[in-house]
């Protein structure tokens, strides 16, 4: 257990003031973290990065205290094996630069990456609690997201879930095992209802927000049907082809909307810990009409096979672990 290793008490780390002063360049602390899941780190003059971590069931949970330090991702990535990252700034400013826009994470706000997607990331005094999603607590949360990356909830939306997430941080290490997974059902519980804001604010203010929240709702309800189709989605959502297509297109089109979702409910099946049916049989219960079609859609959407995913899930969430709490043993080696 990764709690068994944290390093110190959080409210023994050093105050977000003094760390210029001590001018202690830990940026391989940060690089450890990171991994696979960055292509460049720059730390500056007056770096600084100490983590801590606990682990509460399938919640990893770090909590940071960064200074003059950045990272990015180019491109793509697989390595991230359907993992989102929730990032909640306790104190500071968190600047985050991604393909189509930029935006800034402030006191008390939280935002959600998919570290396997482009980004910059840039810390300068900064307090942070990050969460570890995993892909099976994202879709009972939100089952109707089709893109978290990059969303973010306010501080006054976020409030019950930032305090629960400070709480699970300070007290995962006393919480029993057997009361993990219901301590995880409640964290995603107050998820979804922090990310009704930020969802009705998309689907409700954007012209044709509340169409398009109604088919997406019906996709959703019907993926698994072999008759799906935008002619059958337009009837039952009580709307034009027409009309249907054009709310579709900004998402890629209906017919990929609808087959990127039946791939992320087939990647939500392979992360299962536990699970050990066939491809074939999880390409089914997805909505596929057969695991090959499956396997083309899932490789061109994240860049490898059914199979390989699921051999290289386990093995990097393991790595992840030990790459954690390597980071939690560095954070106290003096330097």
């Amino acid at each position: 257990m990764i709690a068994d290793l944290v390093s110190q008490a959080a409210d023994a780390l050093p105050p977000l003031d003094s760390i210029a002063e001590t001018l202690v360049d830990r940026s391989a602390v940060y690089r450890a973290l990171l991994g696979d899941l960055s292509d460049t780190i720059v730390a500056g003059p007056e770096s600084f990065a100490q983590v801590e971590t606990r682990r509460l069931g399938s919640l990893a949970l770090y909590e940071c205290r960064l200074h003059d330090m950045s990272h990015e991702r180019h491109g793509l990535s697989s390595n991230a094996n359907g993992y989102v990252f929730l990032q909640l700034a306790v104190s500071g400013t968190l600047r985050v630069e991604l393909p189509d826009r930029q935006i800034e994470i402030r006191d008390g706000e939280i935002a959600l990456f998919d570290p396997g997607r482009p980004l910059r990331m840039s810390a300068d005094r900064i307090h942070l609690m990050t969460v570890r999603l995993t892909p099976a607590l994202l879709e009972a949360a939100a089952p109707h997201a089709a893109n978290l990356h990059g969303t973010v909830i306010e501080a006054a939306q976020a409030s019950l879930l930032t305090d629960v997430t400070v709480a699970l941080m300070r007290h995962a290490h006393a919480i029993p095992v057997a009361a993990g997974a219901g301590a995880v059902r409640a964290f995603g519980e107050l998820l979804a209802i922090a990310l009704q804001a930020p969802a009705a604010a998309s689907n409700g203010d954007a012209p044709g927000g509340k169409k398009l929240a109604r088919a997406r709702a019906l996709v959703e309800a019907k993926l698994t049907a072999k008759h799906l189709s935008p002619t059958m989605i337009a009837a039952e959502s009580g709307l034009s082809r027409s009309t249907l297509y054009e709310l579709f297109k900004p998402l890629g089109g209906v017919s990929h909307y609808v087959q990127a979702r039946r791939a992320d409910r087939l990647r939500m099946l392979l992360s299962q810990p536990g699970e050990v049916r066939s491809i074939a049989e999880l390409a089914f219960e997805a909505g596929f009409a057969s695991d090959s079609h499956a396997s083309r859609t899932f490789r061109d959407l994240f860049g490898v096979s059914p199979g390989r995913f699921r051999r290289d899930h386990f093995a990097v969430a393991a790595q992840a672990d030990l790459r954690a709490a390597t980071a939690s043993m560095t954070a106290v080696r003096p330097t």
